[in-house]
């Protein structure tokens, strides 16, 4: 995707943000698990859109296994505090840098499924089952995640 176009789809991602703000019960539409501004989209179809906020999916590898999956709005200040607490050399998984937060949940929750909550150091899941968006989430983040190419 050349620059032009990730700029217009942070863009209306941050507008979409700044619009639907009062629809949201804390006034960040970014963090709900179900996104209050579906209805904006270049196409009319907003479950395909993928660059829509500025959320990054990151993960930490620990001898060539995954061990931590997470979410960040700045992975430049995420990846420092990782090293200086813990010691571990984060990466941001590629084409998934620019979520919003609701599909970033979804994407890490998917990816916490896949590697098994009881191999990573994650604590708690990113959505709980009981959450009423829980199917529709994880199906969000498939999608999103075999749209990348993220391997299964």
């Amino acid at each position: 995707m050349g620059e032009a176009a990730l700029l217009g789809s942070a863009a209306l991602g941050q507008a979409a943000v700044a619009i639907f703000a009062g629809l949201s019960a804390d006034g960040d539409p970014t963090n709900e698990v179900k996104p209050v501004y579906d209805a904006l989209s270049v196409d009319g179809d907003p479950t395909n859109e993928l660059s829509t906020g500025s959320t990054t999916v990151y993960r930490y590898v620990e001898n060539g296994v995954t061990r931590y999956v997470g979410i960040t709005n700045d992975f430049a200040r995420r990846a420092s505090e990782h090293l200086s607490a813990r010691g571990w050399s984060i990466e941001a998984l590629p084409r998934l840098d620019l979520l919003s937060r609701c599909d970033a949940r979804a994407v890490e929750q998917v990816l916490i499924e896949q590697y098994g909550i009881s191999n990573l150091y994650n604590r708690i899941n990113s959505i709980a089952q009981a959450n009423p968006w829980y199917q529709e989430a994880v199906l969000r983040g498939s999608e999103i995640l075999s749209r990348v190419g993220y391997p299964r």
